[in-house]
């Protein structure tokens, strides 16, 4: 970040970082969201570019995703598929929607894999 501000005051105009949120990652379950979440809160972080995850040809998450193996430890990931836990992770990443509200009630008291 000081490197980065550093060359931002000798541009002509200002640049800024957008911070880009991915959630329901193979091997994230809803622990890991709400671990994101509090560090987050910590640092009064309220990002609003957060995607779900998606799958993409040919990359080692998709076979994550497809197989719940990783493919280089041979090692059983946990993926989470179902569309409510994906909600859930999202939300906790998004406390100020109004949306996640219900849902984030709903992921705290959530233990483990859903």
């Amino acid at each position: 970040m000081e490197q980065f501000e550093k060359i931002n005051r000798k541009l002509p105009s200002r640049r800024y970082l957008v911070n880009y949120f991915i959630t329901a990652h193979p091997g994230c379950d809803i622990n890991e969201a709400k671990a994101c979440a509090e560090v987050l809160a910590r640092r009064r972080m309220k990002p609003e570019q957060v995607q779900d995850f998606i799958p993409l040809p040919m990359t080692v998450s998709s076979c994550l995703y497809y197989t719940g193996i990783h493919p280089m430890t041979g090692q059983q990931v946990y993926v989470p598929k179902s569309y409510q836990e994906r909600a859930m992770q999202r939300a906790l990443i998004q406390p100020q929607n109004e949306k996640s509200q219900r849902l984030m009630a709903k992921a705290k008291r959530k233990k483990g894999h859903c």
